[in-house]
Formats: structure tokens, C-alpha cells, sequence
């Protein structure tokens, strides 16, 4: 019985690190995103925008277009869903561990969630 309470308490602490870092990564994330909002929508100044769009208007071919959508496609919930779901499979099922599969799930849940709320919040 001991052995087990010693496992269990292992892996809670394993989780509360990496739950610390998560969370960490998190904040700073929101931190560095309100700053760019802030930069984009606040800031009054269009002239870079401007240069950037004029610079890269002579860049637009379908071939970049279509290589852009193939990126895009690999971003959306449309790929990602499955290919997690795949993910998690696999470690579980083939590799046979679960922790890895728990870590996979969750990332991706919290992943989906971020990128439904950014939309929402931004469209």
C-alpha cells in the first residue's frame, strides 16, 4: 500500500510541475497577446501596414495562395480534431501509455479551446 501512495505522490507532483508551466506559458501568452492587440488595434498609424501589404502584393501567385491554404488547413479544428484524436490512440493503445495519452488529450482540449476563443473574440 505504501508503494502505491509513494506512485501516486509522484505523479501528482510530476503534474503539479507540469501544470506550473503550463500555466506559466499561459499567462505569458495572454500577457504578449493584449500587448499586440494593443499595438494593432490602438495604434493609430497605418503607413507600415501599408509598406508591408504593397511589399508583399508582388508575392501573391496561386501557388503561394494554395501552399498558405495547406497551412492553414493544418491549423484548423477540421485537421487537428483527428489528428489528435489519432495521437491520443496511439500512445494509449500501441505504446500503452496512458500518462502520455492523459497529457495529449489535455492539450489538445485546452488547444481547441484557446483557438474557438480567439475566434470569437476577434471575429
Amino acid at each position: 500500500m505504501d508503494i502505491e501512495k509513494k506512485k501516486w505522490t509522484g505523479r501528482l507532483k510530476i503534474l503539479g510541475l507540469d501544470l506550473s508551466i503550463i500555466l506559466l506559458s499561459f499567462i505569458a501568452a495572454v500577457i504578449i497577446m493584449l500587448l499586440l492587440v494593443k499595438l494593432v488595434f490602438f495604434s493609430t498609424g497605418n503607413r507600415f501596414d501599408e509598406d508591408a501589404f504593397n511589399f508583399l502584393g508582388s508575392h501573391v501567385t496561386d501557388t503561394n495562395t494554395a501552399i498558405m491554404e495547406f497551412f492553414t488547413f493544418i491549423g484548423s479544428h477540421r485537421f487537428l480534431v483527428p489528428a489528435n484524436l489519432l495521437l491520443i490512440g496511439y500512445a494509449a493503445f500501441i505504446q500503452k501509455k496512458t500518462w502520455m495519452a492523459i497529457k495529449i488529450g489535455a492539450i489538445a482540449v485546452s488547444s481547441l479551446i484557446l483557438m474557438f476563443s480567439l475566434k470569437a473574440l476577434f471575429n
